[in-house]
């Protein structure tokens, strides 16, 4: 298995973004922050393709697609903003944010 096809063993920090400011609403998307860097440690330049999805488990309660352009390893995305997450997913369940770097293995 390739090292692009292992999850993306990425040091994440996830944020909340609010998605209305009048309001105290659960929000639907959420931003990750990161550093890519390929098997040498060499920090990743250029487009990249990811998809991140939630997990409850193994089992699969949210995912999307992401494109990202890459500056010196550092990446930013918002998860959410094509496919909202249901606010329902949190303060049910233990949930994980798994990355894959060009799909999963």
């Amino acid at each position: 298995m390739s090292a692009a096809k292992r999850p993306a063993m990425l040091a994440m920090l996830a944020f909340l973004t609010l998605t209305s400011p009048a309001r105290a609403a659960v929000p639907q998307t959420m931003t990750v922050q990161g550093i890519l860097r390929n098997a040498a440690g060499v920090p990743v330049a250029g487009t990249t393709h990811f998809e991140f999805s939630l997990l409850d488990g193994t089992d699969v309660m949210w995912s999307e697609e992401k494109t990202a352009w890459l500056a010196a390893g550092l990446f930013t995305v918002t998860l959410g903003a094509t496919t909202p997450i249901n606010p329902a997913f949190f303060g049910t369940s233990d949930l994980s944010v798994c990355g894959y770097i060009n799909g999963p293995p």
